[in-house]
């Protein structure tokens, strides 16, 4: 397989996306694709896009700078923008900040504790609160869905 004929025969407009989605969609549901293999395959290209962009991103960073911060290239804005930024409090030498975390961190603990009391109550069984409301179990919700681990 050739990689970057591959490359090329994707989409690359959300136009071309939405119709490639269609195809791709209709073909499962008309039987000519299995959905194993194609979930299989999708996890696959999933891993090799998270790869392929993080080893070529600074150059395309470089890329977009010889245009500006900002460019219209093909069919897509391109635009430089700080992503995940994060600071670093411990050199402040604030003495409130790791109280609040502290305090936080109970807070979560005790929700966390309360969260697990209530799955645990029995339809069955009622349970009043110390102010005499009865606590029921909470609602659960879930999608079934296919997990893929790649060998």
């Amino acid at each position: 397989m050739e990689a970057l004929k591959l490359l090329t025969q994707l989409p690359a407009t959300i136009s071309e996306a939405n119709h490639f989605s269609d195809i791709i969609i209709n073909n499962v549901d008309e039987g000519d694709i299995n959905p194993l293999d194609l979930i299989i395959q999708l996890k696959a290209i999933e891993k090799s896009i998270i790869k392929i962009k993080e080893a070529t991103m600074d150059q395309a960073v470089d890329e977009t700078n010889k245009h500006g911060r900002s460019v219209v290239y093909k069919s897509a804005l391109c635009q430089i923008g700080e992503v995940g930024t994060k600071y670093i409090y411990s050199n402040c030498g604030d003495y409130k900040l790791p109280e609040l975390i502290n305090s936080e961190l109970n807070a979560k603990k005790e929700r966390v504790a309360r969260e697990l009391f209530l799955k645990s109550i029995k339809p069955e069984n009622e349970i009043f609160d110390d102010e005499g409301t009865r606590l029921f179990a909470p609602i659960k919700t879930s999608k079934t869905i296919v997990k893929i681990s790649l060998k």
